[in-house]
């Protein structure tokens, strides 16, 4: 069993490391297997240490705000620009000759990634509320 952190998703890390480090090992092959390697340990490194964080700070925005449709707006946007945002700062840094290109994955996949986790924290809570009513 993973141990339960309030600030660190341990699961869903090693998930996104699994599949960002390969993509983005993908989209920089042409420039040969060295670069490559560089940058999907880059991404795969970051996207395990940082997205681990990114995933409980989208689960507490969730419940942050009153209003709900704010809340999840919130927790979508938010950890999203902050996780593109240091992605691409990360492939900027030098080793990655295609920093804009490998950031693409990021802002694709990472606002439908939050907008599911915070609507999985929500259900999960529902779940919470409607056990303590019984």
């Amino acid at each position: 069993m993973v141990y339960n952190n309030p600030y660190f998703d341990v699961k869903t890390a090693t998930l996104g490391a699994a599949i960002m480090g390969p993509t983005v090992f993908l989209i920089n092959y042409y420039h040969g297997t060295d670069s490559a390697y560089i940058a999907a340990a880059k991404q795969a490194a970051y996207t395990f240490l940082v997205g681990g964080s990114m995933i409980r700070m989208c689960e507490n925005l969730t419940t942050s705000f009153k209003n709900p449709k704010v809340s999840k707006a919130m927790a979508v946007i938010i950890p999203s620009a902050i996780t593109f945002g240091l992605t691409y700062g990360i492939h900027s840094l030098k080793g990655t000759l295609r920093p804009f290109v490998s950031s693409i994955p990021t802002l694709l996949l990472a606002p439908p990634a939050f907008a599911f986790i915070a609507r999985r924290k929500i259900r999960q809570l529902e779940r919470l509320a409607g056990e303590k009513e019984e």
